[in-house]
């Protein structure tokens, strides 16, 4: 036996030149097979990124110094960097930001984005820039989409070219160009991988796809806990209607999918448990006006707020006339409905015709895919999120008030009341029209398997059949880019914003001081609406800096003590009863932005930091001076220091119960609200000794 192994494994050199040979004809072969199966996937992913450069521009050469708007992009990036930095410097004490001092838990206090943090986080590591790190991940997110639904609709269809068209429709549909300001919801990126991943396992039954579900679900639910709810409709949806199509439920496709949420459940745990804990302890919930106020009415399917100029004109009479449009503009346009739509009929068509007529004309796989199957399911995703952006009551048009809740003209109860009063979290969330996003991915797949039928057709007709090969790719290009035009929104708007060296010098010398408690004057801008908002977006913004504690914040969460602080400032400042606030607070500068005040208030401010009959002279002195922004001192404790008696040992400033606010109850005259400012504010007014009454 021993002979016979050796024997057998003598080689001769000429037999060991061919063997050599041939391993390295294969070798070649499988690189070369490699490379096949890459490009295409390279090709996608470069064209994605070439029409995503083109259709925001001019932001890839401003990344690092502009933003989209003044609103909600400075507060996402305020978030995002607050993460990073927390991240490698104290990633326990990640909830307790520098902001709304001295609330405890004030990352909660706003929208979750931490899977957006973390994507982004290496850049802010290496540049210190907020604003790049931000804009880079949002570019991102319209590569991704488009790579993605290109995945999911080439897995469907067996066509890459009727990917590249749904990948177009979905990255720069009109309803993500509208919400270009928003990260959360343009980090939707994650859905068409989830929902071919799904297919994959529902198909196959392996293990590694379910466990690539768990992943992506865990990065989607992390990104917004908007898109964490609608990724959990689709899946229900997913389970639900295969099961009726196919005529059978499987257990085992179903055990593995519960498997992998629960653990995907288990990994979110600690991110989103302090948002549960903070938000419950905040009664922090969404009354139904709200929800109401941001719902889809009928009119809202034909609004448009970004897209070109020619539709901006023609819909304008449908858009909402309130201070946010952006959120009730739901128009998809026509040529994404179209593809749709012809690709809802093509299908019905090509299940009546014989298989070879199907795979030969529409290079469709009927032996691997049912496109009639799919087909409903994204109908009804589309039926289902549709009435469901619509809110908890039907309304034709736009109530007469933004503000006022008698005036929502709704007409008859729709199914999203019960979700409201049911479903827990569903008072978290006021934007009911942001579901759309799900509809716009179910109208963009139809839309590419749309796309396979018209390619299908072009390329069997008489005239084109002429054509070198070469036409179709340019064909479906141009197909493809229909859509793009139709939303087209370049150039995009860009505001500048200061970043490193740019950052005013106010917030340099701050960061220069030792750790202290830092308050920014006038709290509340004394314009309502946007300007309102951009004024404490940059407050806060800036705060990265510094990373000073900081009064000021902006946030979905305002506790009543906040409320009443704002107040305290707005009605008088710095009067001795404000500056008691502040004392109280521990804050030791106030930035005064002369440029913020009205004209009034810049007088009053005036006279008072400058006439002893204003009682502040040596409580409140200049420090610094830069331009208009202006650094005073709260020095030395007033009377109110007595208060301290009052404050048990160990207790926090948080004395009175939110609920007790009047301003919850609808008293708008009433001049302080609940938490530290209400105890202070009830036991000055009943004491002038402190200050003013």
């Amino acid at each position: 036996m021993a002979r016979r192994h050796v024997a057998a494994s003598i080689v001769t050199p000429v037999e060991q030149q061919k063997s050599v040979a041939v391993t390295g004809v294969t070798a070649r072969a499988e690189k070369g097979s490699r490379l096949v199966r890459v490009a295409p996937h390279l090709a996608a992913l470069a064209l994605y990124s070439v029409v995503t450069v083109i259709v925001t521009w001019p932001m890839l050469p401003k990344l690092g110094g502009f933003v989209v708007s003044k609103l909600d992009p400075l507060n996402s990036l305020w978030l995002m960097a607050w993460q990073a930095h927390a991240l490698v410097t104290n990633p326990m004490g990640m909830f307790d930001t520098n902001i709304m001092y001295p609330f405890k838990g004030t990352l909660a206090f706003d929208e979750l984005n931490f899977a957006e943090a973390a994507m982004s986080a290496p850049i802010y590591w290496l540049t210190g820039n907020p604003v790049l790190s931000h804009n880079a991940l949002l570019l991102l997110t319209f590569i991704l989409s488009g790579y993605g639904m290109w995945l999911l609709v080439r897995e469907l269809t067996g066509n890459s070219g009727a990917g590249f068209v749904a990948g177009t429709a979905f990255a720069f549909s009109f309803y993500r160009m509208d919400h270009l300001p928003h990260i959360t919801l343009l980090s939707a990126e994650w859905m068409p991988f989830i929902l071919l991943v799904a297919y994959k396992l529902y198909w196959t039954g392996n293990w590694h796809w379910a466990v690539a579900l768990g992943a992506l679900f865990t990065v989607q639910g992390l990104s917004s806990h908007y898109l964490a709810f609608y990724t959990v409709i689709m899946l229900g949806l997913f389970v639900v209607y295969y099961s009726i199509a196919e005529r059978r439920f499987s257990l085992a496709f179903v055990g593995k999918l519960a498997a992998v949420m629960g653990a995907a459940l288990l990994l979110m745990l600690p991110i989103i448990v302090p948002y549960l804990q903070v938000q419950s302890g905040q009664q922090f919930g969404r009354d139904l006006f709200e929800v109401e106020r941001y719902s889809n009415t009928l009119a809202s399917f034909l609004a448009v707020y970004e897209g070109n100029q020619i539709y901006r004109q023609l819909l304008a009479p449908f858009a909402d006339p309130g201070p946010w449009p952006w959120e009730r503009s739901s128009f998809p346009g026509l040529v994404v409905p179209l593809l749709a739509l012809l690709g809802i009929v093509g299908t019905w068509r090509a299940s009546h015709a014989t298989p070879p007529t199907q795979a030969s004309t529409f290079n469709l796989q009927p032996s691997t895919f049912n496109l009639r199957k799919h087909v409903g399911f994204f109908l009804i995703i589309i039926a289902v999120t549709v009435v469901l952006s619509l809110g908890p009551t039907l309304q034709i048009t736009y109530s007469s008030s933004s503000y006022d809740p008698s005036t929502v003209n709704g007409v008859l109860p729709l199914p999203y009341q019960l979700l409201y009063d049911w479903v827990p979290g569903f008072h978290s969330m006021r934007v009911a029209a942001r579901i759309m996003i799900l509809t716009s991915l179910a109208l963009s797949t139809l839309a590419g398997i749309g796309a396979v039928f018209l390619l299908g057709w072009l390329r069997a007709a008489p005239r084109l059949r002429a054509l070198p090969r070469a036409a179709l790719p340019v064909v479906t290009a141009l197909v493809a880019l229909l859509s793009v035009a139709e939303s087209w929104s370049a150039p995009v708007y860009l505001e500048p914003v200061g970043t490193r060296q740019a950052v005013p010098q106010v917030y340099r010398w701050l960061a220069a001081q030792p750790r202290t408690v830092v308050a920014e004057y006038p709290m509340v801008y004394y314009k309502p609406g946007l300007e309102r908002v951009e004024v404490a977006n940059l407050y806060q913004y800036y705060s990265l800096y510094h990373l000073q504690n900081l009064v000021n914040g902006v946030a979905s969460i305002r506790p009543p003590a906040y409320t009443a602080l704002a107040h305290e400032t707005e009605d008088c400042f710095p009067c001795p009863r404000s500056l008691d606030a502040l004392w109280a607070l521990g804050v030791e500068y106030v930035v005064v932005h002369l440029d913020d005040l009205s004209g009034p208030q810049r007088t009053d401010f005036t006279w008072r930091t400058t006439h002893p009959e204003g009682k502040v002279l040596g409580d409140f002195t200049l420090v610094q001076q830069f331009g208009a922004d202006q650094v005073y001192r709260v020095k030395s404790p007033r009377l109110v220091g007595q208060l301290s008696s009052l404050i048990p040992e160990g207790a926090s400033l948080l004395l009175a119960d939110p609920v007790d606010d009047p301003r919850r109850v609808g008293d708008e005259s009433a001049f302080v609200g609940g938490g530290y400012i209400a105890a202070l504010g009830y036991y000055l007014r009943d004491h002038p000794e402190f200050g003013d009454n």
